[in-house]
């Protein structure tokens, strides 16, 4: 990396995180998230890691970082045209990818029958295309910059 060159990573968590005013709860998102984050922490993963990747940058060299957090909307609930857009995007991503972002987890660190794993997962995308549940995922982009 040339010198004064900028870095810049992104990472979502995988955690679903309900809106204050959500019309109705979300217990089959929830529940994955919890199972994911049980099962990561078994092998020393913590996925809920991004927002603290400061340090982490910083002590390797970088220099002037700057964090933006972002919350992502997960699905076409919000009411402001932009993050209605970014939640489509969103959801879409999460419909097509859930699976392969779970799967791992809950069978081999967990033990879980694949087959059951398939069907856990339909309910969540039921919940994930439900307009009345109203759900953020957290994004973080960290930017800085190589003093070297």
């Amino acid at each position: 990396m040339k010198p004064g060159a900028w870095f810049e990573a992104q990472e979502a968590e995988l955690i679903f995180t309900p809106d204050a005013n959500t019309p109705k709860p979300n217990p089959e998102m929830q529940a994955l998230s919890d199972d994911v984050i049980e099962a990561a922490g078994k092998v020393g993963v913590d996925i809920r890691q991004a927002h603290g990747w400061q340090q982490s940058i910083e002590d390797v060299g970088f220099i002037n970082h700057k964090m933006v957090h972002l919350r992502w909307p997960l699905g076409q609930w919000h009411q402001d045209p932009k993050w209605k857009a970014v939640g489509r995007m969103n959801q879409l991503n999460m419909l097509n990818g859930i699976e392969g972002l779970t799967l791992a987890y809950l069978v081999r660190l967990r033990g879980d029958d694949p087959e059951a794993v398939r069907q856990r997962l339909e309910r969540v995308r039921a919940e994930m295309r439900d307009k009345d549940v109203w759900q953020f995922m957290d994004l973080y982009i960290h930017i800085a910059q190589n003093p070297h």
